[in-house]
């Protein structure tokens, strides 16, 4: 009985080890089937009429593909410019404009007190024209100061040097007076001026003195 156990699951194993190189073989087979499919099939293709232009002839059109791209670029910084002065120019107008319209509104509302006076029999604002006058003058007035105070603050940015250079950089001391000079007369530093330090910066708040300890003997 244990001999024909043993044979039956002999039997059993082989059979399922044929089965398995059977579906194996299946596999094979169609794998087989569908490479010499895509090996013999014909590739479509439309073929480009034309030459192909020569290395030389590419890189001078590339070469002034970037030629116009650096006149492009150029032009539109000039553009570019050209809309910043606009701007520049056209602000004090639209200031003056806004002040013209501001003005204008308080007239209107003058205007519409004044109508409103005559309705009820009151006489109406007869000082009108004058307060035109008057809120004309000051405006004048405003721009003028304006345009003083720029003036200025532009001409203090430029200092003459005593060889008559104009220059934008901060005036240093060339002589300085003896402290055992009675006449109090300044004398050139010569060949060695002192150094201006440059200002501390932020991070100088992350230092502390030191904190000197007493010496024990």
């Amino acid at each position: 009985m244990a001999v024909s156990a043993e044979l039956s699951t002999k039997r059993a194993v082989a059979l399922s080890e044929r089965r398995r190189i059977k579906e194996k073989e299946l596999q094979l087979s169609a794998a087989r089937e569908d490479t010499l499919k895509s090996v013999n099939h014909t590739l479509e293709y439309r073929e480009l009429k034309g030459e192909d232009p020569p290395a030389s002839e590419l890189v001078k059109k590339m070469e002034q593909l970037e030629v116009n791209l650096a006149e492009r670029e150029s032009q539109l910084q000039e553009k570019e410019l050209l809309v910043e002065q606009v701007t520049r120019l056209s602000k004090p107008l639209e200031e003056q404009a806004e002040s013209c319209r501001l003005d204008g509104l308080s007239v209107a509302k003058k205007m519409a007190g004044c109508q409103g006076e005559d309705a009820e029999g009151i006489p109406p604002y007869l000082d009108l024209e004058e307060e035109w006058r008057r809120m004309f003058r000051d405006r004048k007035r405003r721009q003028r100061e304006k345009e003083e105070k720029k003036k200025l603050a532009e001409e203090s940015k430029w200092r003459q040097l005593p060889n008559g250079v104009h220059t934008t950089a901060e005036a240093r001391p060339n002589a300085y007076i003896p402290q055992d000079d009675r006449l109090g007369l300044p004398v050139p530093f010569g060949r060695f001026p002192p150094i201006k330090p440059s200002p501390q910066g932020a991070y100088m708040r992350h230092y502390r003195n030191p904190t000197i300890k007493p010496l024990e003997i």
